[in-house]
């Protein structure tokens, strides 16, 4: 969940994704996975549509050699978007307490939820950790407006956020 402002510089999304996850996440498979939803977020930054932004986040980690739990991960949520909404199928997806599943999981509540309240809260009423990363993901494709108001007067520190957001979009990564 920490990766997403990477998705709003320029540079490589993937890459400069899996970097900054390597700090917190020893294990390749959970830098996979944050480089996927960072480039998940650029598409989304660059208006692709839901579809397109898992899209490009897929394809981005399928060019990593240690992309095979993620990927796996990712198309079972794909497939999964098919079946009906339910705990039982959220929760098949994967608990949401690893990287590949959290990503799974959110790529799942994006896909079968496209009203961005109601994603949210299928992703904070699942038992793992994705509410973060729905916000993100739905928030850069609709915009913060898209938030029902109620929620967007309560958040602590909006300001300064909304301050380094902007600063971000102007960024660029180095290496």
């Amino acid at each position: 969940m920490r990766v997403a402002p990477v998705g709003l510089v320029r540079g490589d999304p993937f890459e400069l994704g899996c970097r900054i996850a390597a700090i917190t996440h020893g294990h390749r498979t959970g830098q996979v996975a944050s480089g996927a939803f960072a480039a998940m977020i650029a598409a989304a930054m660059a208006g692709a549509t839901v579809n397109d932004a898992v899209d490009q986040g897929r394809s981005a980690a399928a060019s990593s050699p240690d992309a095979k739990e993620s990927i796996t991960a990712v198309d079972l949520a794909m497939a999964l978007a098919g079946e009906p909404v339910t705990p039982e199928t959220l929760e098949r997806v994967g608990a949401g307490w690893i990287a590949e599943e959290a990503l799974a999981v959110t790529v799942w509540c994006v896909l079968v939820e496209p009203d961005l309240e109601r994603a949210l809260l299928l992703a904070v009423n699942h038992s793992g950790d994705t509410g973060s990363l729905v916000g993100q993901l739905l928030g850069s494709i609709h915009g913060e407006d898209a938030l029902p108001e109620r929620w967007r007067t309560h958040v602590e520190l909006a300001d300064v956020i909304t301050d380094v957001a902007e600063q971000l979009l102007g960024a660029e990564s180095s290496r």
